[in-house]
């Protein structure tokens, strides 16, 4: 080979190994891109978790919530009955004693001498 060959030979390698080093870097750039990319999303991600759990947690509280308040109807419900019953036999000495005192009114006013 003459020196012009092997020289236009190895600048000819040269030059590829520069384009190479050129793609690699852009390939590089954009790597670390993606690499940025992948850690925003991943910080979402674990936002999100973090959230979901806080809810989870509050789901089972208010579950629990629900259970009490659940408890608590049965007994108010147990209390309304009772009251009801005890209004029933009230309402029903009222009407007795209203039926009595409609009875003596007028007999009451009948005794009762006109005025003069």
């Amino acid at each position: 080979m003459t020196d012009t060959t092997l020289t236009e030979v190895l600048k000819a390698i040269a030059d590829l190994g520069a384009r190479m080093e050129r793609r690699f870097a852009a390939v590089d750039e954009r790597f670390d891109a993606i690499e940025a990319r992948l850690d925003r999303i991943e910080a979402r991600l674990d936002r999100i978790e973090a959230r979901l759990d806080q809810m989870e947690a509050r789901q089972g509280t208010l579950e629990e919530a629900v259970k009490s308040m659940e408890k608590e109807q049965v007994s108010v419900r147990n209390e309304l009955k009772v009251v009801v019953t005890r209004l029933d036999g009230f309402e029903r000495r009222l009407d007795d004693q209203g039926r009595i005192l409609a009875a003596l009114i007028p007999t009451r006013l009948a005794a009762v001498p006109a005025a003069a």
